[in-house]
């Protein structure tokens, strides 16, 4: 099921309509290089975790940066989009708990007004942040329950946040 989960969740991430991200990394709105496994190294995720994972894999799709850590059955996925528009927070938070059988979507103040965590029952937790059309995933699905990993995901997201 965990698989199944990651699957559906990185496809939903991934559907937002958004301008392509080559892999040189740069976007038409900054000339800063985009590296998506650099946003959060490998060390890091190792360190906020307390656990070894494979060296990250690197994707860009469907207007996407993506960079994947796995470690047994679990991942740690760090994706960064350019939008086309300015998302509503309250229609991707609706949806997101829709597609997700038990998900629920929650505010996180501490990273602003336009972001929310989504849990996910027996999988992880994730946070989506949007600065203006700027969209930030970072997801850690199977490494234990919320209470385990909530703080292993807001170190990864402030690491990422800093580098974009």
């Amino acid at each position: 099921p965990i698989g199944f989960v990651l699957a559906l969740i990185l496809l939903l991430a991934s559907a937002h309509t958004a301008t392509p991200v080559p892999p040189s990394g740069r976007t038409s709105h900054t000339s800063r290089m985009i590296n998506a496994c650099s946003m959060v190294t490998r060390p890091e995720v190792q360190n906020a975790l307390k656990r070894t994972v494979e060296p990250g894999r690197e994707e860009y799709t469907a207007g996407s940066a993506t960079c994947d850590y796995t470690s047994r059955g679990a991942q740690v996925s760090i994706t960064l989009q350019h939008l086309d528009g300015v998302p509503d927070l309250a229609a991707e938070m609706a949806a997101l708990e829709k597609e997700i059988e038990g998900a629920r979507a929650r505010p996180a103040p501490a990273f602003g007004p336009q972001a929310f965590y989504l849990d996910i029952p027996d999988a992880g937790s994730q946070l989506h942040l949007f600065r203006g059309r700027d969209y930030l995933l970072v997801s850690v699905l199977g490494f234990g329950d919320l209470e385990h990993t909530a703080q292993a995901l807001n170190l990864l997201a402030r690491a990422a946040i800093a580098r974009i």
